[in-house]
């Protein structure tokens, strides 16, 4: 519910950021490219992602878990590899470090899903275990891409 205003909203103050970007010394610019990435990084995927689960299948309401665990996690994830991005950009570590970071974060989403997913863990009796498991795999895909997309874009455009 509450993600039904607040990425929608994050959306719009990235989108009213953009055009800062011709303006100002070149600090300002900077400041408001890396801004307004990180506002669409967190909310452009959560919203592509919503639309397209409830086209795909009505969504991800019939798996359990955690009401608003996968937004969380998509943030925190996306996060990171925005973080990353921006740590190599500005120097402080190489920039394969990026691609191994990325490739933690899907390790991880995968070990600690990998039970659920296959259908040993809670909800292991469930008919939809495998639809949930392609939705997440299919969501984590989308989000990481559009992750780093986004943050080669804010980070290393010129």
């Amino acid at each position: 519910m509450k993600g039904e205003i607040f990425e929608p909203a994050l959306f719009a103050v990235g989108l009213a950021l953009l055009p800062l970007l011709c303006w100002g010394p070149a600090w300002i610019r900077v400041a408001v490219r890396v801004s307004a990435g990180y506002l669409l990084l967190l909310s452009l995927p959560s919203l592509l992602l919503k639309r397209l689960s409830k086209r795909l299948g009505g969504g991800l309401e019939s798996c359990s878990g955690l009401p608003g665990g996968g937004r969380l996690i998509g943030y925190a994830e996306r996060s990171l590899v925005y973080l990353a991005f921006l740590m190599a950009w500005l120097g402080f570590v190489a920039r394969d470090t990026v691609v191994q970071l990325i490739s933690y974060v899907i390790a991880g989403k995968a070990i600690f899903r990998f039970p659920v997913a296959s259908g040993k863990g809670q909800g292991g009796g469930r008919v939809d275990a495998r639809a949930c498991a392609e939705l997440y795999i299919f969501g984590t895909f989308v989000s990481l891409a559009l992750a780093v997309l986004i943050s080669m874009l804010a980070v290393w455009w010129p």
